[in-house]
């Protein structure tokens, strides 16, 4: 089995004044990102297509008073199964400590809860002293039906809405945040199809960043999914004292319900030259949520994450090396291991260019 996916990135920003009448600065910065790729895969089907392109931008509008407006955009091929370019836009507005999303966004409020998915809706995030609150709502997939005189040009799927909430407490560097994550499709969004099930999803996760000592930090990441693969299935009842029964207040609880738990934490040490970091991570096998597009499960890892800033830190090094074990439930005929590096290496000469 082998695949092969190849991106060429162009990325452009920059920065303008304008004046208005009063002689105050209204500053324009945004960036242009076109990308073209060749995917090619042999032994499986194929999961992309073959020459994905596109093109993604953003322009953000400083107003006099600390008043932002950030637009986005994204602009391209969505492969064999779509023939029509799709768009996407949105804008996340703030004004001090207040900010107002719409349109297509993609927020996180923790590793594990709402991740960065691309939703169609809108939400706002405040943070009035140090109160932290953020909520959203919106459409996370679109209904799709089977071309049944081309079964094989798009993937079904049905529409799934859901929303996520944030409430914490501190400041950005020292801080704990409670977040809930509910989603669910609509079975009647499409004709009925044996080729998918209806699925529901509660995550219930907490989120922490406190600096323990002078420039030694600590990091916290947890949460519990409850995850129905198939909505229509029978209701069960629950024992009591199960910890199934938190997540009940948002979703019943069916044969087809699995409860699963991810964790992650780190301690690192930072200067203005050098950073140690040393991380743990365990996840569950079956974790998923529908705040995330794709979660590497069945996994438990031990890394080391040393960086360096240099020449005024216009030159960054970045790297990690850790191992990684799976079969965390032991009902596997064998646990694979494996050692996993990364490194990057970014330069930045000015405001206007990096590589």
């Amino acid at each position: 089995m082998r695949q092969f996916l190849l991106f060429l990135c162009f990325i452009l920003s920059n920065i303008i004044y304008a004046q208005n009448s009063s002689s105050q600065a209204v500053k324009l910065s945004g960036g242009l990102n076109a990308y073209a790729g060749l995917y090619q895969a042999s032994g499986i089907d194929a999961r992309n297509q073959t020459t994905p392109f596109g093109l993604s931008g953003s322009v953000n509008v400083a107003l006099p008073g600390g008043v932002s407006l950030p637009f986005s955009m994204v602009l391209g091929n969505q492969g064999a199964s779509f023939r029509q370019p799709f768009n996407q836009f949105g804008v996340s507005p703030t004004y001090k400590w207040a900010m107002v999303h719409a349109g297509y966004r993609n927020v996180q409020f923790s590793p594990f809860t709402l991740a960065g998915h691309t939703f169609l809706g809108g939400g706002f995030e405040i943070n009035p002293g140090k109160l932290r609150l953020g909520a959203v709502y919106g459409r996370f997939n679109k209904a799709i039906s089977t071309d049944l005189a081309n079964p094989d040009q798009a993937l079904p799927s049905f529409k799934r809405t859901g929303y996520a909430v944030k409430l914490g407490y501190g400041t950005a560097s020292n801080y704990v945040d409670l977040n809930l994550l509910n989603a669910a499709d609509d079975p009647n969004s499409i004709t009925p199809n044996e080729s998918i099930a209806p699925a529901r999803n509660t995550v219930i996760g907490l989120t922490s960043r406190f600096t323990l000592v002078k420039r030694v930090s600590f990091e916290l990441d947890a949460a519990g999914s409850a995850y129905t693969r198939d909505t229509r299935a029978q209701l069960i009842p629950l024992e009591q004292g199960s910890l199934l029964k938190a997540f009940t207040v948002f979703m019943p609880a069916q044969l087809s319900t699995q409860l699963t738990t991810a964790l992650q934490t780190a301690v690192g040490y930072q200067n203005k030259v050098f950073g140690l970091k040393l991380q743990y991570k365990r996840i569950d096998p079956n974790f998923q949520t529908m705040g995330a597009y794709y979660f590497q499960s069945d996994i438990v890892s031990y890394t080391v994450a040393p960086s360096f800033n240099l020449m005024n830190s216009k030159l960054r090094i970045m790297g990690s090396l850790g191992i990684q074990k799976d079969n965390l439930a032991q009902n596997k005929n064998a646990q694979t291991g494996r050692t996993v590096g990364s490194a990057v290496v970014s330069f930045n000469p000015s405001t206007a260019f990096g590589l």
